[in-house]
C-alpha cells in the first residue's frame, strides 16, 4: 500500500475491505470496518511488520 504519510490509513483499509466485500458476497458484513479507529502509526507499523514477515517467510528455507 502506498499512501502519503498524511493519508488516513484506517479509511484506506476500510475502503479496501468494502471493495473486497462488494466482489465477494461471502465476505459481506463479515470483514471489519473499524480500522479508522486505530492510530495511523499503529496501522503503519502493523502493515510494515506483516509485509516484512511475509517477505522473510518467502526467503526462509523449508525444513522437512
Amino acid at each position: 500500500m502506498e499512501l502519503p504519510e498524511s493519508e488516513n490509513i484506517g479509511k484506506a483499509i476500510n475502503d479496501a475491505m468494502q471493495a473486497t466485500a462488494a466482489k465477494n458476497d461471502d465476505l459481506r458484513d463479515v470483514l471489519p470496518k473499524t480500522y479508522n479507529r486505530l492510530d495511523n502509526l499503529v496501522l503503519f507499523n502493523l502493515l510494515k511488520n506483516s509485509v516484512y514477515s511475509a517477505r522473510a517467510k518467502k526467503k526462509a528455507p523449508l525444513l522437512c
